[in-house]
């Protein structure tokens, strides 16, 4: 049975923040130049430079924070306030090694490239040429502070939490209203949880079609999928559990190279993907209409 009440004491919240320099700029001066060469509207065309240009460096720093992010969001469920997410205590351990893990990564490519700043700053110099100007760069004792990473933990709202001096009616309703507001989010991280499967079943029916291509990850992405939802099913979703079970007796235990020499067993394949997103689809689809309703 799922059980959407009481959410506070079986989950927290969690936000991750990760800032880096875009190194790119708008150059509103050579913009002016452009439009009015071309008699074009001053909003016609905008100028952006790419201040670090072929910077590897760079690009790693801004790489390994988009990795971590991706990583931050397979380890969690989506909650309603911007920026926070939604982490069950089963996962949390596992959460806590995988960002400690980019983490080490983000810092040791960002040690890189403040190494190689002042370089990749003079070689910006002969890139850009005329349009280089030195207050577009930070300088190199600042250059750091343009990046950052931080976690934050809250609990979850609960209406019971509320401790006003209100007449009783409307501190009853301002608690019932927090209370709806948990339960809408929980639904919609478990749509989330229950999107999940779907998408990682729905790559294996079609990497198994005639047409498809079988990769050497997708039957390892369900693999990932099912074992942090096992985690993340704060709502108890006993069908959910089965699914994910389901899934992996019936997919996961499938070697890609046999998929790919084996035209029968991958035949098979596709048939049991699409008989399981079926069978998603009469409980993952009536849910999420009944609950729009």
């Amino acid at each position: 049975m799922t059980n959407y009440s009481n959410v506070s004491a079986r989950a927290m919240l969690v936000s991750l923040s990760i800032s880096t320099w875009s190194a790119r700029k708008f150059d509103r001066k050579t913009s002016k130049e452009v439009n009015e060469t071309h008699a074009a509207d001053l909003n016609a065309s905008r100028v952006n430079l790419h201040l670090l240009a072929g910077a590897d460096a760079h690009a790693d720093v801004v790489k390994r924070a988009a990795l971590a992010r991706t990583e931050s969001y397979q380890q969690t469920l989506p909650w309603a306030d911007e920026g926070w997410r939604l982490l069950p205590p089963a996962n949390y351990m596992s959460y806590a090694e995988a960002m400690r893990k980019e983490r080490s990564a983000f810092d040791g490519a960002l040690a890189t490239f403040l190494d190689a700043y002042p370089t990749l700053r003079e070689t910006a110099r002969q890139k850009l040429g005329t349009l280089y100007r030195e207050e577009d760069f930070p300088t190199v004792e600042n250059v750091s502070s343009k990046f950052g990473w931080s976690i934050d933990f809250s609990p979850v709202p609960s209406g019971g939490d509320l401790r006003l001096e209100l007449p009783a009616d409307t501190l009853s309703a301002l608690e019932a209203s927090v209370e709806s507001r948990v339960e809408t989010a929980t639904k919609a991280a478990m749509r989330d949880a229950w999107a999940r499967l779907k998408e990682a079943v729905t790559r294996i029916q079609k990497a198994c079609e005639p047409d498809g291509i079988v990769r050497s990850n997708v039957i390892e992405h369900a693999h990932e999928i099912v074992n942090v939802l096992g985690r993340l099913n704060v709502s108890h979703d006993v069908a959910l559990d089965t699914m994910c079970r389901t899934v992996e007796v019936e997919l996961i235990g499938i070697a890609p190279d046999d998929l790919r020499s084996d035209a029968l067993l991958r035949a098979d394949t596709a048939r049991r993907a699409a008989d399981i997103l079926a069978v998603m689809s009469g409980i993952y689809g009536v849910r999420s209409e009944t609950e729009a309703a």
